[in-house]
C-alpha cells in the first residue's frame, strides 16, 4: 500500500518524498488531494512507492534490526 503523510515531526524520517511514500505540507488539503489523486491514476507509481515503503519497514523497522541498537545503546549506557 502507497503511504502519503504531512511533512511534520518524525513523518519525513520514514517517508522520503516519491521514493518510499508522498510527503505533502500539513494543513493543505488541495495537495492532499492532488497526492492521493496522482496515485490512483498512476498505478505503475503507487506500487513503485508501496514496494519501497516495505523494503525500507523490512530493512530498518523490524525487531531484528531496531532491537540490536537498542541493547548496543543500553549497553553503552552502562559501561559510560
Amino acid at each position: 500500500v502507497p503511504v502519503i503523510g504531512t511533512n511534520v515531526g518524525g513523518i519525513p524520517e520514514l517517508i522520503t518524498n516519491d521514493e518510499t511514500g508522498i510527503l505533502v505540507p500539513p494543513e493543505n488539503s488541495a495537495k492532499l488531494a492532488q497526492a492521493i489523486n496522482e496515485l490512483l491514476s498512476d498505478k505503475e507509481k503507487a506500487e513503485k512507492l508501496a514496494t519501497n515503503g516495505n523494503t525500507f519497514v523490512k530493512n530498518n523497522m523490524t525487531w531484528d534490526v531496531i532491537l540490536p541498537k537498542y541493547i548496543q545503546f543500553y549497553e553503552n549506557l552502562l559501561k559510560g
